[in-house]
């Protein structure tokens, strides 16, 4: 799933030579396994309530077209959020006789944040992800699992209430990337990833936040699903 970073690659030799015809096709395959081996961020077009994205260099909202919310309850001044991120990839890659790849992720994300004077949120977050590949082709199989990789993240982010009474909310997670792992994409030799998870946000009304976006599998025959979900919600005051 966007959005990796792949930090080392090495080749190792092997004792078998690869036909030419699936070393072009093992080429496609992997630039493929990795446009999905991290989950993507909340970043696109939302199916129910939109979602606000912080840019890399500041607070700004990125450019996401928001519907005009329902008359909702004024948040209070002081307030925390606590809110769920999760990620869902299952996708196949088959090329006729020339091989297989078949790629599974999954990642969930647990943070708060609070309100902080000039309209800022802080909080944390703990993330947690997983990923099992395994590719089966012509002189060449093989497989992996990683995880379960967890890490913690501090939160920054602004509020924004709104006339109606929603709220516009977005944070940056940092570091927004986990530990790295080591994976062997159709036999081609180590490669460093990392899964990442940049932050969020998203329009509250009536107190709460629901998007989902769903992606369509690329890469040659592929099949599954990949897809996110956030929700976001004002706790419960003492």
């Amino acid at each position: 799933m966007p959005n990796h970073a792949e930090t080392a690659l090495k080749h190792t030799p092997h004792n078998h030579l690869l036909p030419t015809s699936l070393v072009v096709i093992a080429l496609l395959l992997i630039l493929t396994a990795c446009l999905i081996t991290s989950p993507k961020p909340p970043s696109t077009t939302p199916t129910s309530t939109p979602t606000q994205i912080l840019s890399a260099n500041g607070f700004a909202p990125s450019s996401i077209p928001q519907k005009t919310a329902a008359p909702s309850a004024t948040p209070p001044d002081n307030f925390t959020l606590q809110g769920t991120y999760e990620a869902v990839s299952d996708i196949l890659n088959a090329s006729g006789g020339e091989g297989s790849v078949h790629t599974q992720s999954h990642m969930t994300v647990q943070f708060t944040l609070k309100s902080a004077p000039g309209n800022h949120l802080t909080g944390t977050a703990q993330a947690s992800y997983t990923e099992s590949y395994t590719f089966a082709g012509p002189g060449c199989k093989t497989s992996y699992n990683a995880g379960p990789l967890t890490w913690t993240s501090t939160l920054e982010g602004t509020d924004e209430k709104q006339a109606d009474g929603s709220m516009k909310i977005g944070f940056l997670a940092k570091p927004a990337m986990g530990p790295a792992y080591s994976a062997d994409k159709i036999c081609l030799g180590s490669l460093s990833l990392t899964p990442d998870w940049p932050g969020g946000g998203g329009l509250l009304v009536n107190g709460s936040s629901d998007t989902r976006q769903d992606m369509k599998p690329t890469g040659p025959g592929a099949t599954g699903v990949d897809y996110w979900t956030e929700h976001i919600e004002l706790a419960p005051q003492n």
